[in-house]
């Protein structure tokens, strides 16, 4: 494993692309930073963080002819090592679709992941993972941050956690994508529960079937049949 450090710089993302040419694609590369001037986050939301208090890092995975249908298998398997590596720190957190990490209601870790598609296949994922660690004071966001310090009063050093949480995505990353699947499911939030949406600016009730192979999230409204929608299409209505 190649490990790229870095202060300060725009995002580890940006970083990662930028590093691309020049990576080893037979090692796990890398690369983190104590600061972003430039979080990213899904859409074009930023990711803000405070200087050396959290996890910010990007892992460049080479992939082995994924097929772009199946882009979101790494979503999953990402996600759910996220939740995995909290519980072993006496930590329960869970998915909100498609991959924000909850602690009870509170938003603990961020994935932002980027494709390089080459045809029919992804040749390329960059997985950007923001993880809220030591830091205690957040600006105000529409769902409200937690950390691993607030979640269990514990500080903790952010190299060590650096490493188990490699090891972890690694980990279940060699799972089959039907077992990734199936543990996706157990820990996403509110599954097979009903919950408030927002489509069109007009606000529903419905309940959560399940995550479609393609992402996409399939909600039935009561006395109503399923209906599918894309990420940024319907938005979580979180109180």
């Amino acid at each position: 494993m190649k490990i790229h450090r870095f202060e300060n710089i725009d995002s580890t993302n940006n970083e990662a692309r930028r590093l691309l040419p020049h990576l080893d694609r037979e090692q796990v590369n890398v690369i983190i930073s104590k600061y972003q001037s430039a979080g990213k986050g899904q859409t074009g939301n930023s990711w803000s963080s405070n200087y050396d208090e959290n996890i910010l890092m990007s892992i460049v995975f080479f992939q082995d002819a994924l097929p772009a249908s199946e882009f979101f298998h790494t979503t999953r398997f990402v996600s759910v090592a996220m939740v995995d590596f909290l519980k072993s720190k006496g930590i329960t957190a869970h998915i909100k679709w498609p991959n924000d990490i909850l602690v009870g209601q509170a938003k603990t870790a961020g994935i932002l992941i980027e494709n390089n598609i080459e045809g029919l296949f992804i040749s390329c994922s960059i997985v950007g993972i923001g993880l809220n660690v030591n830091q205690t004071l957040f600006p105000d966001f529409d769902i409200p941050a937690i950390s691993m310090k607030l979640a269990t009063g514990n500080t903790f050093s952010t190299e060590s956690l650096l490493h188990e949480l490699i090891d972890c995505i690694l980990c279940v990353k060699r799972k089959t994508a039907e077992e990734t699947n199936r543990l996706y499911h157990e820990h996403l939030y509110k599954f097979s529960e009903y919950a408030f949406f927002r489509y069109n600016n007009d606000i529903f009730e419905a309940k959560l079937c399940h995550v479609a192979t393609d992402g996409r999230i399939v909600l039935r409204q009561r006395g109503k049949t399923q209906k599918s929608y894309a990420f940024k299409e319907v938005e979580w209505i979180i109180s």
